[in-house]
């Protein structure tokens, strides 16, 4: 478990993930993030973690997209309902 607590700077800058990735002895490019902002794509990308959004943020798909998420789902429910079709599965 983190939180903001634990990272200097908050997203966008990576820390926060960079931390996790770093407790869980993971690479970015072996993680995938979840997110409902164009901030949580852009800091996970920092850290070379690929970024699902889900609209249930109040922003836009292009936005999120703009921001480097490889896929957007409308809401959990969806992303949960395609979930063998996601990056979650690979």
């Amino acid at each position: 478990m983190t939180s903001s607590d634990d990272a200097e700077e908050s997203k966008p800058a990576p820390d926060i993930f960079e931390i996790v990735l770093k407790k869980l002895k993971v690479e970015g490019a072996d993680a995938v993030a979840i997110g409902d902002t164009p901030y949580d794509a852009e800091a996970a990308g920092k850290a070379k973690v690929a970024t699902i959004g889900v609209l249930c943020g109040g922003f836009t798909e292009s936005s999120l997209r703009q921001a480097g998420c490889a896929e957007i789902y409308p809401g959990p429910a969806a992303l949960f309902a395609r979930f063998r079709h996601s990056l979650l599965a690979r």
